[in-house]
């Protein structure tokens, strides 16, 4: 039974002096996911990874939580052997059998050594033959070795004080470890693009708070709970949040009311930066997460991104700004968010979208309009807040007005 997981750290060993303290942080969220499915277990920094070990089956929702932390490259379940060259070898031909048990159509092995104690008295190669041989003496019949595309490959790890036998192994998310790169706000709606982004800004390292803006009475509270949803899924990559849902309709009326037609969509845009603003003094974020993408809608050109950033007191981020649809979908297929974005929904903007939204705004009517309106605005939006649905995203626990 694999006893230990090995955890290779992704951008951490490029840190310097400061790598300790991204190390110290990883090993909290890691800490988290195991104190969930263990009752007794240790890490240990050894040779530029983190090794849990435990006497505990480790179970795939333990294992699946874990490859879902950012700042790790790589995890693998392994067995843990003396120095003893026949326990290694008795302890590899275990793992064999297992996955030949778990997996009968496995017809070709490879055995691959990597020895960091240089004192061990045998070279890599020619321990990864002896391995081989006692394999072979034992399946002959059953399996063959080869060198190159394995259906099976047992990698042995010899470390100063232990041996590591692993065929395992699960790319993480790599990055760094969520809250080493601070807070910040992110606008969630129900499509592919903002969760993607939340999620390329977790793994830079930034643990974030979520902003839905719910048009009600104008859509009902479906969207709400696919919002609900896709904050879920995000969130189990920083292990939970809170999600802010914002009632937008007053807003959106009284903007619809005050401008011009073409100018509704960038005016709820510059609407929802004002709002961000405001639950950003709220939530003590210090960036603004969008999922825009250059030239992918209307409010999303170079001009009218201009705007938005003149209307915020904080930094907005655009992690997919360079960023294909194509693409897009593809991480969202990878994250767990694409069954959920794909869901119909309700959309109070293209209720009151034009027919030609405004691509680049005439900035003297621009200018004129927000001031008149920002005032009245602001007010609105200071109303609105203690109204506004504050629900954790760990436990999908509501909590009004707090």
């Amino acid at each position: 039974m694999s006893n230990v997981i090995l955890i290779n750290v992704d951008e951490l060993w490029l840190k310097g002096r400061n790598r300790a303290h991204y190390v110290k942080l990883l090993k909290k969220y890691i800490r988290r996911s195991c104190k969930l499915h263990l009752e007794n277990f240790s890490l240990k920094n050894e040779n530029q990874r983190v090794v849990l070990r435990t006497k505990e089956s480790i179970s795939d929702d333990l294992f699946s939580a874990i490859t879902k932390i950012s700042g790790i490259y790589s995890i693998q379940k392994a067995r843990e052997s003396s120095l003893d060259m026949e326990e290694i070898k008795k302890v590899c031909l275990e793992e064999f059998e297992y996955c030949l048990e778990k997996k009968p159509s496995i017809k070709t092995f490879k055995i691959d050594t990597k020895r960091v104690n240089k004192t061990f008295p045998k070279g890599s190669m020619e321990f990864s033959k002896d391995v081989g041989a006692v394999i072979l003496i034992k399946h002959g019949e059953k399996v063959s070795a080869k060198m190159k595309g394995p259906d099976l490959l047992i990698q042995v790890k010899i470390n100063q004080l232990s041996a590591f036998i692993t065929s395992h192994k699960v790319l993480g998310v790599g990055g760094l470890p969520v809250a080493s790169s601070g807070f910040g706000l992110t606008m969630l709606s129900g499509g592919f693009d903002s969760p993607v982004a939340s999620y390329k800004m977790i793994t830079r390292g930034m643990h974030q708070t979520f902003a839905f803006f719910h048009a009600y009475p104008f859509v009902g509270n479906e969207v709400k709970d696919k919002i609900l949803a896709l904050g879920k899924q995000i969130a189990s990559y920083q292990q939970g949040g809170l999600l802010i849902v914002f009632p937008f309709g007053e807003v959106q009326k009284f903007i619809a009311k005050n401008c011009r037609e073409e100018y509704r969509t960038i005016l709820f845009r510059w609407a929802m930066i004002k709002c961000c603003n405001h639950i950003a003094k709220e939530v003590n974020t210090s960036a603004i997460v969008t999922g825009d993408s250059l030239g992918q809608v209307s409010s999303q050109t170079l001009e009218n991104m201009r705007l938005m950033d003149e209307a915020s007191d904080q930094i907005i981020l655009r992690p997919l700004i360079g960023s294909s649809k194509r693409e897009i979908i593809n991480l969202s297929e990878k994250i767990g968010t694409h069954d959920i974005s794909i869901i119909p929904h309700d959309d109070a903007c293209a209720l009151f979208a034009p027919k030609n939204p405004i691509i680049r705004p005439n900035l003297g009517y621009w200018y004129e309009i927000t001031q008149k309106i920002s005032s009245e605005l602001d007010e609105l939006i200071v109303k609105l807040l203690p109204t506004c649905e504050r629900l954790s995203l760990s436990s999908i626990r509501q909590e009004q007005g707090q």
